[in-house]
């Protein structure tokens, strides 16, 4: 399970399981746990839906997903790393900076 499916799904569990603790605190009258999981339920979807506006996949053509790994596997980095810098490299192309597509690429 890739991680940010990982964190939402736990983030996911924990909201969950805090909304049947808030109900069963309402049922008993308890207004502190009433408080602690209204906060846990609110952090939760807080936490998720800032975790689904962060970064969104990019579809990417499978000799270039090929490269990327090809090139992370000689260089010791990341997928994502190498991704990353060729996009700066690329968008810097676009921008007519030669000099740092050039430094990008290194």
């Amino acid at each position: 399970m890739p991680q940010p499916l990982l964190a939402r799904t736990i983030g996911l569990v924990i909201g969950v399981v805090a909304l049947f603790g808030l109900f069963d605190a309402v049922a008993a009258s308890e207004p502190d746990l009433v408080c602690v999981f209204a906060m846990i339920v609110l952090l939760s979807l807080i936490l998720l839906i800032g975790s689904a506006r962060r970064r969104r996949p990019v579809l990417v053509r499978a000799d270039l997903a090929r490269w990327m790994a090809d090139r992370a596997a000689v260089s010791g980095e990341r997928v994502e790393d190498v991704a990353d810098r060729a996009l700066s490299a690329y968008r810097a192309g676009l921008l007519d900076r030669d000099d740092v597509v050039a430094r990008e690429l290194v």
